[in-house]
């Protein structure tokens, strides 16, 4: 899972535990540290797409709207985030390939 330093830090602000980026090799810590923010984001956002979402591009992304599609769809399926997007407008965020604004 992609586990960034800020991530680390909050996870031994809430957690108690201080792995360093190098730990994050491990699978094992990895993955505790990754579900870990999973949860969190869980906790934080309504569905499935903003939690895949601010795990891949971050939490203020998401609270804005920006959305990475061809992500989404290799986590959470072409189809369902297709259905997921119907009716919605959907616009390229700050000229990136990668990252959209999405709104309904």
């Amino acid at each position: 899972m992609q586990i960034t330093k800020p991530v680390l830090d909050d996870y031994y602000t809430f957690a108690g535990i201080k792995y360093s980026m190098h730990e994050m090799n491990d699978i094992n810590k990895n993955m505790e540290v990754g579900v870990w923010q999973l949860e969190r984001l869980k906790k934080q956002f309504d569905n499935d797409y903003q939690v895949v979402s601010a795990f891949n591009m971050g939490a203020g992304n998401t609270r804005n709207d920006v959305y990475n599609i061809s992500y989404l769809c290799d986590i959470l399926g072409r189809d369902r985030t297709l259905q997921w997007l119907k009716g919605k407008t959907v616009k390229s965020w700050k000229g990136s390939y990668r990252a959209y604004y999405v709104t309904d």
